[in-house]
């Protein structure tokens, strides 16, 4: 039997942006609360998101293979993803981008200048842009250069953490206002961010978010859903086709069932 198309949406449920705890006192005991809160929340995966600014020499990925297996013996049905957050200040940084890279299965961007934004929406073999929602953006982004960065395969990411404090609720939502008026509604991923396990919220509180700020229903299930999931098998895709045209079966997380998945570089 053919499953529904709204069974889909709610069968695929994706938080990329889980920040790494780097600065607790035990970030695997920290981070396993929050995948358990977030698996009973209904999510079926979760991207741990390790943040990195300035230079990437001698930076190495916390998510070594004895963590990975600790961290999924607590959540056994999630799935988790290593992800890798680069704060983007200077394109200089990008020499030393294809070092770290290949250490994490998906990869996103975090522009700070106009230029960044335009080598991360049009250069680098990334998956996300993530836009700083807690601060107005130091650029005016564009609907042609958002264009282009969806077109090529890569998404644009909504954070909904910051809008739960009072601080950072003006600037979410004037960010995310701005990023689905650039996109059209096109290639979002929306995702927590949150740092405090009280900033997480269902995936249906999550969507109302979404379409209170602008964006159509379906797009905002797509957010957490199909399109979410875009960017996490474009990262294996990006991982292991060495910029070639193939076709890669990728395991399908909710169903254990194959889906055959074409990637041209």
């Amino acid at each position: 039997m053919q499953l529904g198309k709204n069974n889909l949406y709610l069968s695929m449920r994706y938080d990329l942006n889980v920040p790494w705890p780097s600065q607790a006192a035990q970030p695997v005991k920290t981070a396993q609360k929050a995948l358990v809160l977030l698996h009973e929340l209904g999510y079926t995966a979760v991207a741990l998101n390790f943040i990195v600014a300035g230079k990437l020499k001698g930076v190495s990925s916390p998510f070594t293979d004895d963590v990975m297996h600790e961290l999924q013996r607590s959540v056994p049905g999630v799935r988790i993803l290593k992800r890798l957050t680069l704060v983007l200040d200077e394109q200089t940084q990008n020499q030393s981008f294809a070092s770290i890279v290949s250490q994490f299965d998906i990869v996103a961007v975090q522009p700070q200048t106009e230029k960044t934004l335009q080598s991360a929406a049009t250069a680098l073999d990334i998956d996300l842009i993530s836009i700083d929602m807690t601060a107005r953006t130091p650029f005016y982004l564009r609907h042609k250069l958002a264009c282009a960065a969806v077109s090529r395969g890569v998404r644009f990411e909504i954070c909904y953490g910051s809008s739960l404090d009072g601080e950072g609720r003006r600037y979410t939502v004037s960010n995310a206002i701005a990023i689905i008026r650039a996109t059209r509604g096109r290639g979002i991923v929306l995702s927590s961010g949150a740092h405090q396990l009280a900033n997480f919220r269902s995936p249906f509180d999550a969507i109302n978010l979404l379409t209170v700020w602008g964006l159509k229903s379906s797009a905002a299930r797509d957010a957490i859903g199909v399109t979410a999931r875009q960017a996490a098998v474009n990262g294996l895709l990006r991982a292991k086709s060495a910029k070639q045209a193939v076709i890669a079966t990728v395991e399908d997380a909710e169903s254990g069932r194959p889906t055959k998945v074409l990637r041209v570089a």
